[in-house]
């Protein structure tokens, strides 16, 4: 997982009026953690190490005699995550649910404790509205899809959105190396939405937080650059089975999820790019005295035919 790495780089970057050696010599390896979870479903914590990025001997793996444990912090119970393999712990008997904030807690010998809260919010009401497909201008290949929201609560949340056409996407636990690996862009020249690129470049997700207003439906349209082999899904001639499979994925994150995407996509159109004379992009972590992302979160699958 580059995870770590690259957070060590962008921090080395940033100090670049510091001596590199003295870099190297402070280093201090520190847990990584991530962990995105599902209401009813098991709770996945993996736990690696950050590497400096001077040390190329150094390899990032899975810390394998840590204590893991999740409180509820609603009933004060607390749960212990076993070792399954790799850096991965899981509880069998534990299940996170809606609404509740959860902490994390993880310790190894030889790194500082780590911990981080976040709860799961509960989903929007989210359809396809309208959808069409066909070649535009310059002769490429697109799908436009407008979504519709409807929030029945009173209170803000945060949505994502991307384009999924492959099973092995749908059930992440968002490393680094996942979120950014998702290749079907898409844009959005929405002004409800939330870009964080500066012109309307592509982008793999689209971001939208409201403020809690229930009163009207939110709608939301994108544009996805495809190729006819999209359109294949909905040709008489074409076997389906051999088609993609092409769903709209929506997200109800955490805040703290939200920003991490966010901070990713960032990465994305830029911290690729970073050297010494760029700026560098940071990827956003909740975990105190580590690196990582510990997040909550609603996912929902739209059929785009």
């Amino acid at each position: 997982m580059r995870f770590c790495v690259l957070l060590m780089a962008s921090v080395v970057i940033m100090s670049c009026t510091k001596d590199l050696s003295d870099n190297q010599d402070n280093f201090e390896s520190v847990l990584v953690l991530n962990s995105a979870f599902l209401p009813g479903e098991i709770m996945s914590v993996r736990l690696t190490n950050s590497v400096s990025i001077f040390d190329k001997d150094d390899n990032i793996t899975g810390v394998l005699d840590a204590s893991v444990r999740v409180r509820d912090e609603d009933s004060g119970e607390v749960f212990t995550l076993h070792h399954v393999g790799e850096g991965l712990y899981q509880s069998d008997i534990f299940r996170p649910e809606y609404e509740i904030d959860y902490t994390v807690m993880a310790s190894a010998e030889g790194f500082v404790s780590i911990e981080a809260t976040s709860s799961i919010p509960y989903p929007v009401i989210a359809t396809i509205s309208s959808q069409s497909e066909g070649f535009n201008d310059s002769g490429d290949y697109e799908a436009e899809i407008e979504l519709e929201f409807v929030n029945e609560e009173n209170a803000p949340k945060f949505y994502v959105w991307e384009v999924v056409d492959d099973n092995k996407q749908f059930n992440q636990d968002f490393t680094f190396d996942q979120v950014l690996d998702n290749p079907v862009m898409l844009t959005s020249q929405d002004d409800n939405t939330d870009s964080v690129l500066a012109d309307e470049s592509f982008q793999s997700r689209v971001f939208y937080t409201d403020n809690g207003d229930n009163a009207d439906p939110y709608r939301s349209s994108f544009i996805t650059p495809t190729t006819p082999s999209f359109a294949a899904q909905s040709s008489s001639d074409i076997d389906e089975e051999l088609a993609p499979r092409i769903q709209v994925r929506v997200m109800t994150v955490s805040e703290d999820l939200y920003q991490y995407f966010k901070s990713v996509e960032i990465y994305r159109s830029r911290g690729i790019h970073n050297s010494s004379i760029t700026q560098p992009s940071e990827i956003y972590s909740n975990v105190k005295g580590g690196i990582g992302i510990f997040a909550g979160y609603h996912q929902r699958f739209l059929d785009f035919k």
